[in-house]
């Protein structure tokens, strides 16, 4: 079984029953979609179990983001949540971890129509330079982010201002 190395991000307060659990549900993609009352076509039941298997300690990070992406003040975990994707190779996850670990494509856009999305894109622009192998970069690029950061932009009223006298 292939798993994802997700070393650059922080260790997640689970339980090791949430983890078995996981685990359980992995193993049984459809099995999972009857107990939650899903239905899956054979082709998404495919998918979700290969995700399953082959991404399980991303799904594990994705299960533990998914209600917090909808906090306001967050912004950590849905940059978090986003370097995971982008480092596992994934710029895009559909619903390939709705099923198992509760993260579809709803969650995803939430990430990625949050108020706060230009400060989550610049706490990962901070990270393009520590991955060398460009996964982070190849994200900017799917989503049509800038690598480089905006230029400021020129304040012509303080350019421009008259310097007042002073009154004594």
């Amino acid at each position: 079984m292939q798993t994802t190395k997700t070393r650059q991000l922080r260790p997640l307060p689970l339980a090791p029953g949430v983890v078995e659990q996981l685990r359980r549900d992995a193993a049984d993609v459809l099995g999972t979609a009857a107990r939650k009352g899903l239905t899956l076509d054979p082709k998404q039941a495919r998918i979700e179990a290969e995700a399953a298997k082959t991404y399980f300690d991303v799904g594990v990070r994705l299960h533990y983001y998914a209600p917090r992406l909808d906090i306001p003040w967050n912004m950590v975990d849905r940059t978090d949540a986003l370097r995971c994707l982008f480092l596992a190779g994934i710029t895009s996850p559909g619903n390939m971890f709705n099923t198992v670990f509760g993260f579809g494509e709803n969650e995803f856009n939430k990430i990625l129509t949050a108020p706060d999305l230009s400060c989550v894109i610049g706490l990962l622009r901070s990270d393009l330079e520590r991955t060398r192998d460009g996964r982070i970069a190849t994200g900017f690029k799917r989503h049509g982010w800038a690598i480089q950061p905006p230029a400021p932009k020129p304040d012509y009223q303080r350019a421009f201002r008259i310097p007042r006298r002073r009154e004594c």
